[in-house]
């Protein structure tokens, strides 16, 4: 947590400190990358747990609504391109690092499935 809690404040105050869109650019980058994990875990539990894939449905549904809002708020130029694939990487170093690999090894037993 202590990753989540520091990345959000310092990509908050960075951000805000740039403006609206800015703010738009960080939180969109943000929930795209979150969606993209969503998906990764709601295959990954198809067949396995529908409880809790039921209950990850409902959070991506919000994450969706966060995304729609900012898309539709956003005003696109190179600025905010160059901080949404930071916010991006930055996003997917700490997912990463907060579970530990977990998302390899999912991706991992997906493939293995598919064969």
């Amino acid at each position: 947590m202590f990753l989540w809690s520091w990345g959000g404040f310092l990509l908050g105050l960075v951000t805000g400190l740039m403006g609206r869109n800015m703010i738009m650019a960080c939180t969109a980058a943000v929930e795209e990358t979150v969606h993209m994990h969503l998906e990764e875990q709601i295959k990954f539990l198809n067949d396995r747990d529908n409880k809790l894939k039921d209950l990850i449905l409902e959070i991506q549904k919000q994450e969706e609504e966060h995304l729609d809002y900012t898309e539709r708020n956003i005003n696109a130029n190179a600025g905010v391109k160059f901080i949404k694939y930071i916010v991006s990487v930055a996003t997917e170093i700490v997912i990463f690092l907060s579970t530990w690999g977990d998302n390899i090894r999912m991706k991992h037993d997906l493939e293995f499935m598919r064969e």
